[in-house]
């Protein structure tokens, strides 16, 4: 390690130990005391008995037969399907303080999910017309998460084995969200407090703010709109565009890109923070860039200790 001194350029060699954190995008992985993590595989369900064909399932342990399913409420519940799920029109999901496991596919059509202090397992994909709302919950999917409307996960853990994608804004608040493909919302990002990993790519179509969180892009990134980062750090895999109005970059934070950086307008970076790049960088506002942005292929970082 170099450390430089920046009032007058001095260089110390610096020997320590660093151990890194390798993350997985196995959600079977959560290391979250509690966490269900066993639950991820589908329990057998043989020997339970069948739910009642109503609207609600409540202090029971069943399992549901009848598709497309009348079943809009399930509370204090443990409840097993074991094939492919879906509502009746216009019908909502509401899950509360119960233990749910989907075998198949999952789709609310016409109307919401709403899942709270439960835990909620799909070895198919998630598929909502309107929004999802996650909260005090563990969410496990095998498959993809798609919402046409929002999605929004309040002190959660969610783990996506695809893609998610909220067709209007998404919102993260306090939670670790583990997806093996990429992350997608058409209008807003909002993470706050959280920890994210994403192996895939990262879009923001409007909006994007990440606040007092971490987040891990092994790929690219385009970030389509006005993006402030404040006190996070946030680590990009591949490339990053940033193409909106405004980048702000605050409070300590760092931005590392392995790839190209591409800032389409003049960045707002404090003293206390970097944008670090490995690749190309582009910057078509005109004018000197700020001295905030580095490239890690500088003379500086490739300094030998020897």
């Amino acid at each position: 390690m170099i450390g430089e001194k920046t009032s007058d350029g001095t260089i110390r060699y610096l020997t320590f130990e660093q151990q890194f954190r390798v993350p997985s995008f196995d959600p079977a992985d959560s290391s979250v005391t509690g966490s269900g993590g066993g639950d991820w595989v589908y329990p057998g369900d043989s020997t339970i008995a069948a739910c009642a064909d109503k609207t609600k399932i409540e202090n029971k342990k069943c399992k549901s037969t009848v598709t497309p399913s009348r079943i809009s409420e399930i509370d204090d519940s443990t409840v097993y399907f074991p094939y492919e799920f879906s509502t009746l029109n216009r019908q909502k999901l509401d899950i509360e303080d119960s233990k749910v496991y989907f075998k198949g596919s999952m789709t609310v059509g016409g109307n919401e999910l709403e899942i709270e202090d439960s835990i909620v397992t799909s070895e198919g994909s998630v598929s909502v017309t309107k929004d999802i709302d996650i909260e005090d919950s563990h969410f496990y999917v095998k498959g993809s998460v798609t919402s046409d409307k929002d999605i929004e996960t309040e002190d959660s853990i969610v783990n996506i084995g695809s893609n998610l994608y909220a067709k209007k804004e998404l919102e993260i608040e306090d939670s670790t969200v583990k997806i093996g493909g990429y992350l997608k919302a058409d209008e807003d990002i909002e993470i706050e407090d959280s920890t994210v990993e994403v192996a895939g790519e990262l879009i923001a179509g409007k909006e994007f703010e990440l606040e007092d969180s971490k987040m891990i892009v092994r790929g690219s990134a385009a970030l389509r709109g006005n993006t402030e980062i404040e006190d996070s750090y946030l680590y990009i895999g591949g490339a990053l565009h940033s193409s909106g109005n405004k980048l702000e970059v605050k409070d300590k934070s760092k931005v590392c890109v392995a790839g190209s950086l591409q800032i389409d307008n003049k960045p707002e970076i404090s003293s206390s923070s970097y944008i670090y790049y490995k690749g190309a960088f582009a910057y078509y506002e005109g004018g000197t860039p700020s001295s905030r942005i580095q490239c890690c292929q500088t003379p500086i970082f490739q300094r030998s200790v020897l």
